[in-house]
């Protein structure tokens, strides 16, 4: 990698906020996404979220309707939280069996 490509690729990683992740726990689990993935997902939608967040469902448990279920609810939270989710990421709290619990920036 160049000099040039390196400093741009530094630069988009400082304007990135929050982390991408999930938590579990014994009622649920809660999906993490930074700013920069939110970004996708209010531009792509659906599209977008398929292959960014498909594996973080996956690794909840979630399978068939209820993974696809779960991407629907987090690209509707993200396309929601507008601006205020594209510059600072969201989390999507879920039960168990991929339902919306609550939601919220990071």
């Amino acid at each position: 990698m160049g000099e040039k490509s390196y400093q741009v690729a530094l630069m988009q990683d400082l304007l990135r906020h929050g982390g991408t992740y999930i938590s579990t726990n014994k009622h649920g689990f809660t999906i993490y996404i930074n700013s920069a993935i939110t970004k996708v997902l209010v531009m792509a939608g659906a599209v977008g979220a398929a292959g960014i967040i498909g594996g973080l469902l996956s690794s909840a448990g979630l399978g068939g309707a209820a993974l696809a279920n779960a991407k629907e609810i987090i690209v509707g939270v993200a396309s929601a939280g507008g601006t205020k989710a594209m510059d600072r990421g969201i989390y999507v709290k879920f039960s168990n069996k991929g339902n919306l619990v609550s939601w919220g920036y990071q």
